[in-house]
């Protein structure tokens, strides 16, 4: 019985240390933060409005996409690209340029990111 108490008085500091360690490896991965660093320096939409709401209009998808096709008309070819933006409060973000400075989208667009809607990640 004192052995027994014993080993359970050595185990003690021994399992508390486990869970430490166990977190050691974070859940986040070299991809949140690439995203987290150009979602700080870029805007999370481009020079295009929306022709309808006469602003860009943010596409809310869900929080585990990370990727969105691009889709191109014409010589150019479609591209895999990464959603960098995540919805947060304040919606979706301020608009760091001047509206005067959007442009309608083309009457032949040659590309989806000409149509004025951009995707963003929904909250966690």
């Amino acid at each position: 019985m004192k052995r027994l108490i014993l080993l359970t008085l050595l185990a003690a500091p021994l399992l508390a240390v486990v869970p430490r360690d166990a977190g050691a490896f974070s859940p986040v991965t070299y991809a949140d933060y690439w995203t987290h660093w150009h979602a700080s320096r870029l805007p999370w939409h481009e020079h295009y409005y929306h022709p309808r709401w006469s602003r860009p209009v943010p596409m809310v998808v869900p929080p585990t996409a990370n990727m969105y096709t691009q889709y191109n008309w014409g010589v150019s070819t479609n591209e895999m690209r990464p959603i960098y933006h995540q919805y947060a409060r304040p919606y979706p973000g301020k608009m760091e340029t001047d509206r005067s400075k959007m442009q309608a989208p083309p009457y032949f667009p040659s590309s989806t990111r000409q149509l004025g809607a951009y995707y963003i990640r929904a909250p966690w």
